[in-house]
């Protein structure tokens, strides 16, 4: 949760963290590429729609040039936009394929442009050009710094061939006050839109996250660890891959509650929740708050020797907090109890008879005190409904 509060400031910056910006950038191409019809093909109708002021203002000569130059430029654009459509399943082409569109279409542009300024018409083509530079801030899918550098090297484009077409040098600067307005109104507009998207995109994250994660300890929730643990289970009755499946609960939790009050449990909570989180170190290793001082804590190939070791660990951590308890009946300092469950062979049908035995196995370990860790193999599903029949069975023997 820390983390993503940080990157609503480094969303002002238009970057995130590498993994982030990354996630960011796959549905930004994901959903432009959904919606790129949307976009060329009303930008192709606008280019083609300028050609009717090329049949006012140039000569048959120049008007066949330019009609050539405004077809051709649609070719090369339409076929990007089709290549946009695959950047869903490749979203690193998304970019390329995008900017190559807008400098295609910005060169053709820019090349028309010209030729009016040698004719001495301005402001259609100008109004062209401010067009083409505010797409280009949009077409790149309101990425600023691409979309800046693709800008750019358009303006660039449009001096070099000005220079080199005779432009006189009043109109070179009339046409550069244009562009540099486009630029600085398209950019801002960019980056208002762009920071608009990353906050949302952050929001969204940040919706989720709350959704599976505890709020008082940033542990899993029950329910998303209860989804998390099936898919292990799953994983580990497919590839026969060992787990360690453990509860830890804070000892004499009412007591401190009805001692120390609620803000002493909700430190001890918290405190407790670190050090078990550290615990869940790789990849397919969780932890989840269940409430009421008992955390889920699930190790991914584990050893039982590893796992004994591990309750252990935490039992010692937890200890050493130091924390306060005067009604504690075996320290005057917080600790807890653990009961973990080692599947190797067997494999449980359920997460809800799992857990079942879990707690069971940790009920039985407070009866023999405080302050302990114990580990025990799983040896299958309880035979409780078989048990009920046979005694029912056997009552009524008893009875005839």
């Amino acid at each position: 949760m820390a983390a993503l509060q940080r990157s609503l400031t480094d969303a002002h910056r238009l970057r995130f963290a590498p993994v982030l910006e990354q996630r960011f950038r796959l549905l930004q191409a994901r959903e432009f590429a959904e919606g790129c019809w949307g976009i060329v093909l009303p930008v192709c109708v606008i280019v083609l729609l300028f050609a009717a002021f090329d049949f006012y203002y140039f000569d048959a000569e120049v008007l066949r040039f330019s009609l050539i130059v405004r077809l051709g430029v649609q070719i090369p654009v339409l076929i990007c936009a089709a290549l946009l459509l695959r950047s869903a399943r490749y979203p690193a082409l998304a970019t390329p394929v995008v900017v190559t569109a807008v400098l295609v279409l910005g060169c053709g542009s820019i090349l028309v442009d010209v030729l009016a300024v040698a004719e001495g018409h301005m402001p259609p083509t100008h109004v062209g050009l401010m067009l083409v530079t505010f797409g280009t801030y949009l077409l790149v899918g309101l990425r600023l710094t691409v979309a800046a550098a693709t800008a750019l090297t358009l303006a660039l484009v449009w001096l070099m061939t000005g220079v080199a077409g005779g432009v006189s040098m009043s109109q070179m600067l009339e046409g550069s006050v244009f562009l540099v307005a486009a630029n600085a109104l398209a950019a801002l507009a960019c980056y208002r839109l762009e920071l608009a998207r990353r906050i949302a995109f952050l929001r969204e994250r940040m919706h989720a996250f709350t959704g599976e994660h505890d709020r008082l300890t940033g542990l899993y929730t029950q329910a998303a660890g209860e989804d998390r643990l099936l898919a292990l289970l799953k994983l580990g009755r497919r590839e026969r891959r060992p787990l360690g499946v453990a509860l830890i609960a804070i000892d004499a939790l009412r007591e401190l509650d009805a001692k120390r009050g609620e803000d002493a449990v909700d430190q001890a909570s918290v405190a407790v929740a670190e050090q078990v989180e550290r615990l869940a170190r790789r990849p397919l290793d969780f932890a989840a708050a269940l409430g009421a001082g008992r955390y889920l804590l699930v190790l991914a190939d584990v050893g039982r020797d590893e796992l004994e070791r591990v309750l252990e660990l935490a039992r010692q951590q937890i200890a050493a907090l130091d924390l306060p308890h005067g009604a504690s009946p075996v320290a005057n300092y917080v600790t807890a109890t653990s009961r973990g469950v080692w599947i190797d062979q067997h494999w449980p049908q359920s997460v809800d008879s799992l857990l079942r035995s879990v707690e069971a196995g940790l009920r039985r370990s407070r009866e023999l005190g405080f302050n302990r860790s114990d580990v025990e193999p799983w040896q299958g599903e309880p035979a409780q409904g078989k048990a009920k029949v046979l005694r029912l069975f056997g009552s009524g023997q008893g009875e005839g």
